[in-house]
């Protein structure tokens, strides 16, 4: 048997990148089956405070406009029955809930006959002000 170097060299693998200051940076690798979705902030306590004090499922509806506005980058979003079945809220209450969220200053809402309604989070110090 002859002695062979080549056995014993490392693998070649590629530079990590290197940031501000010759630092070295480590490579993360994301696991995308592993993510969950979640809610992204900041979401005004004084809103979800406000929402918790109206009566059903207003809370529950609140997160889920904080939620789809966190994912579509916008604070003016559809809201489908669908999307809140998940959370036990079906139609009669999200209607039910999005008036009341409306009389309390938290969203304002366009709906259009036979769509999904467009709701508008309105911010926190709009909140605030209504009664």
């Amino acid at each position: 048997m002859t002695f062979d170097p080549d056995r014993f060299r490392l693998l070649s693998s590629p530079p990590l990148p290197v940031t501000g200051r010759g630092k070295i940076r480590a490579l993360r690798t994301v696991n995308r089956e592993s993510l969950q979705p979640f809610l992204k902030g900041p979401v005004p306590l004084s809103w979800l405070e406000t929402a918790a004090k109206l009566p059903g499922k207003c809370l529950h509806i609140g997160v889920t406009l904080w939620y789809l506005a966190g994912v579509q980058k916008t604070k003016t979003v559809a809201l489908g029955n669908s999307q809140l079945e998940k959370l036990g809220v079906d139609r009669n209450a999200k209607c039910r809930c999005l008036k009341a969220m409306q009389g309390a200053g938290l969203i304002a809402i366009d709906q259009q006959p036979g769509r999904n309604p467009m709701i508008t989070i309105l911010n926190a110090a709009e909140a605030e002000k209504s009664p």
